[in-house]
């Protein structure tokens, strides 16, 4: 019988857990973890994360914010713990500039004009100007939460004994910090008499500030006033720490999953393929974490079972398409703390006393001080196959594939849960192989060239699945960008193209 190929290489669309096994798209995957989606094709094994500072015994960092002169003569971020606030240079050097607070669940900032302001539900509002201790901000500004800067005026929702409740007030323009900044009369309370709801967060929006209350989102859209609109009176956010502004839409986490909206409509929904990850399992969402980080969405939270936030979400916010990973966060803060380029970090959800450095190098740490490097694992699977025919029984062959690294190839059969068959897959020795990782037969190639290899597996059934897996601590160079040295990371494993070789039996069975 003729040898027939079938090309594979859209992985485009991320996962789905909801679709039955015999029914999922092209370029989904029903399960798959630590790899990212390339932005113009394939998949491509995510970066680790490494040391930047430890914040000490006992302390456990609870927020983050990037500060930077506008002259750019000082970088630092700034932590706040359960009762103090601490500086960290880009050499992880750890200072504290506020200390004898009362212990407080979480505290929000604003960076304006050269002078970090800072606030929490019991403490009073602090300013540092990147020198010495903070200092209390004149007038009465509230306790509460920062829910942004917009039209030149700070917007708080104030707390009430220890909680938030529905009073949002805010500033004169431009003044944050005078005995008349903060007038009485510059309040409103949203949702009327009678409410239960309590403010989670909130963001600065172009046509005002986004407010996202326990079930209801709202828009503030006068400056004067305070005039409102109720913007979805069923889905707020489980989350301050998960709100995000990517290309003017906000995106959060609620107990439905992954939400977005851009202030003027309802909440969109847009993790739909993965509701499982939220019907299912019930995980605790009110410490999950997001940023925005390029063209993706990053959300880390509770995942059932665990005692931290345990597992990121990375949403590409223009396809809406998602892939998981390892990695532990309870806060992120990014800025170009260590150069020009921006940097991304966290604070590290399995022991809130380390800051790490995100995308960078090719390990995860341990909890433990300061953390002891080990190997990522990353794992995709395709989707069962029936290759145009589902009557009759394909019999595998071999496997080409176009990618780099160490990538193990499985094969399933008829939906089945376990591997049928595995191989290592060959790719050719050539030049470029990281230092001290080659041996016999084998090597981790350096560089972002694409290699050719074959695994030879052999199975025979209707519907086949085929599943890669490496596991190391290596990382590959990025590509030659017009014939410049290459200077950026990538993991050590990518799939851009897989090829099953096989024939069709003309039994059915």
């Amino acid at each position: 019988m003729t040898i027939q190929q079938l090309e594979i290489q859209d992985f485009s669309k991320g996962l789905d857990l909801v679709s039955s096994l015999n029914n999922i798209e092209v370029g989904y995957t029903p399960n798959a973890k630590n790899f990212r989606i390339a932005e113009y094709g394939g998949i491509e094994k995510i970066l680790g994360y490494k040391p930047l500072a430890d914040l000490g015994v006992g302390v456990s960092g609870q927020d983050a914010v990037y500060f930077q002169k506008r002259d750019f003569s000082l970088k630092q971020l700034v932590v706040a713990s359960t009762n103090k606030w601490q500086s960290v240079s880009s050499a992880g050097a750890v200072a504290d500039i506020r200390t004898g607070l009362t212990t407080n669940t979480g505290t929000t900032f604003a960076l304006i004009e050269d002078v970090l302001y800072g606030v929490d539900i019991f403490n009073v509002m602090h300013k540092w100007s990147g020198a010495g201790a903070t200092a209390a901000v004149a007038g009465t500004p509230p306790k509460g939460a920062i829910l942004g800067v917009w039209s030149n005026q700070m917007w708080v929702a104030e707390s009430s004994g220890s909680t938030l409740g529905m009073t949002v007030r805010w500033s004169e323009p431009g003044d944050f910090d005078s005995a008349t900044a903060w007038p009485a009369a510059n309040n409103v309370k949203l949702g009327g008499p009678g409410t239960s709801e309590k403010i989670i967060g909130g963001a600065a929006m172009p046509n005002g500030i986004l407010i996202f209350t326990t079930n209801a989102t709202y828009l503030i859209y006068d400056d004067a006033t305070g005039a409102n609109s109720l913007i979805d009176p069923r889905r707020g956010c489980s989350s301050r720490r998960s709100i995000a502004v990517i290309d003017g839409i906000a995106m959060g986490i609620n107990s439905e999953g992954v939400f977005r909206t851009d202030g003027s409509f309802a909440q969109e929904m847009v993790s739909r393929r993965i509701d499982p990850l939220f019907v299912n399992e019930i995980p605790l969402l009110a410490a999950s974490a997001g940023t925005s980080w390029f063209n993706s969405y990053l959300a880390c939270f509770n995942r059932a079972g665990s005692a931290y936030n345990n597992l990121t979400l990375d949403i590409q916010a223009a396809s809406g398409s998602v892939m998981a990973n390892d990695y532990p966060v309870a806060a992120w803060v990014q800025g170009p703390l260590l150069g020009t380029k921006q940097n991304l970090f966290f604070i590290d959800g399995s022991n809130t006393r380390f800051v790490r450095q995100a995308f960078s190098g090719g390990s995860f740490l341990t909890a433990a001080s300061p953390g002891v490097a080990k190997d990522i694992t990353c794992y995709y699977e395709l989707p069962f196959n029936d290759f145009g025919i589902e009557s009759q029984i394909k019999r595998l062959h071999k496997i080409r594939l176009v990618g780099r690294g160490d990538l193990q190839v499985a094969v399933k059969i008829d939906y089945q849960n376990v591997t049928s068959g595995s191989e290592l897959l060959g790719f050719p020795t050539i030049l470029g192989g990281l230092w001290g990782t080659a041996i016999w037969d084998l090597s981790s190639f350096g560089g972002y060239s694409l290699f050719e290899g074959y695994a030879r597996i052999r199975a025979k059934g209707r519907r086949i699945s085929l599943r890669f897996l490496e596991s190391s601590d290596d990382v590959a160079s990025g590509r030659s960008i017009l014939n410049a040295d290459p200077f950026a990371e990538l993991g050590s494993a990518g799939v851009y193209l897989v090829e099953p070789h096989y024939t069709v039996s003309t039994r059915n069975r």
